[in-house]
């Protein structure tokens, strides 16, 4: 979002008064309940885009709409108009312009659609462009030969956002996939035996909670949300007055399984593995702690194993609790839980090839959200009014 002006553009500026028709008057409000009687294909327009179809038209040409009422006037990253063609309606949420000549449809769309109005925007609670207002947004008017030649650049950049924001789309979905991939392999392990978790592990042991203490507080102790992935949320935690019997009693180390022992039904049970030791920051009594048999079977493993769907029945059907929303399962109940343990080399081959893909995945997440699509878009508009494109 941007305010036109000088230091945006080294374009002469033009009111939008000097640049288009405003079609205003020749628009037909109709409400829904009409309209359900009028039943056609011709596009029915409204203040941020299309709402519906209708049997008549009032325009047939390219045309430009701005939001009167009902825009995203306050919103950086959603446009105020957009271009239509051909046969349609508009309703009188949404301005109609029709470009003069020297002035190219799109480049008054893109001149328009991301700019910063809002010192021109009426009204506290109903917020709206009223049409003397509208008239004086200022436009950056080049030749039209610089106009047409700007937007092809234009759509050039925005087709190479559009592939960034597709690939993103890809990425996330594939990596959406993985844990279910890894848990339908651990499944599907037909010949691997299926050991109960008390069988797997040395010991269980549940949390400590301790009352909130900004103020004067000298440690830490994990909330509910630590578990929300495998690896161990080490920052969901909050501050505590933290006794040194009690930070050494309940502390966390490297390898440490740590199963939620309250939640509601979907998210019960769920495990998650340490994969560092901080200083004076224990678990509440909301989790509860496993120490596996590293002989029978690895940490980050058991952490998978508790996730499959299967495992996930067992331990919903374990749960007890008077409550719809909240349910507990206790340790004892917890141990009776049974999942597939294969070798151990066969286990770091799963998780070894799991991590590699997650790493892989999440990483170029990570780089193609750091690059904005609607940043990206704003910065080439931007460069496009500057005369940088």
């Amino acid at each position: 979002m941007f305010r036109m002006s000088e230091e945006i553009t080294k374009f002469t500026l033009k009111s939008l008064a000097e640049c288009v028709e405003v079609l205003d008057r020749l628009r037909k409000p109709i409400n829904s309940d009409a309209r359900k009687d009028r039943k056609g294909d011709i596009p029915y327009y409204g203040a941020n885009g299309q709402v519906g179809t209708i049997d008549e038209w009032i325009f047939d040409e390219d045309l430009v709409l701005v939001a009167e009422d009902g825009g995203f006037f306050d919103d950086p990253f959603r446009p105020i108009s957009y271009r239509i063609s051909g046969k349609s309606w508009v309703n009188n949420h949404a301005h109609v312009l029709r470009p003069i000549t020297g002035i190219d449809i799109e480049w008054l769309n893109y001149a328009i659609c991301h700019q910063d109005i809002r010192h021109l925007i009426k009204g506290a609670t109903l917020k709206k462009l009223n049409q003397r207002d509208l008239r004086k947004i200022l436009i950056p008017c080049p030749s039209i030969e610089d106009q047409r030649r700007i937007v092809a650049r234009i759509k050039e950049c925005m087709e190479r956002v559009e592939e960034i924001e597709g690939l993103r789309a890809e990425v996330v979905a594939e990596a959406n996939y993985l844990a279910p991939s890894l848990y339908a392999a651990i499944e599907n392990g037909d010949k691997w035996e299926r050991k109960k978790i008390e069988e797997l592990i040395k010991r269980s042991r549940n949390g400590r909670s301790i009352k909130q203490d900004n103020r004067n507080a000298n440690g830490h102790v994990l909330s509910l949300a630590a578990v929300h992935d495998v690896t161990l949320n080490m920052s969901a935690r909050k501050p505590i007055v933290l006794p040194d019997d009690i930070s050494a009693k309940y502390s966390i180390s490297v390898g440490d399984v740590f199963v939620s022992r309250s939640n509601t039904r979907d998210l019960v049970g769920l495990a998650s593995v340490a994969n560092q030791a901080l200083k004076r920051v224990i678990y509440p009594d909301l989790l509860i702690k496993l120490d596996p048999r590293h002989d029978l079977i690895r940490s980050r493993f058991l952490a998978y194993a508790l996730r499959t769907p299967e495992s996930r029945r067992q331990i919903k059907d374990r749960a007890v609790g008077t409550s719809q929303s909240m349910v507990k399962i206790s340790g004892q109940r917890l141990k009776d839980v049974k999942v597939p343990v294969p070798p151990l080399d066969v286990q770091d081959a799963l998780i070894e090839r799991y991590d590699e893909l997650h790493d892989l995945a999440f990483g170029l997440i990570s780089d193609l959200r750091s690059l904005n699509s609607s940043e990206l878009r704003q910065s080439i508009l931007r460069k496009a009014f500057a005369g940088e494109l």
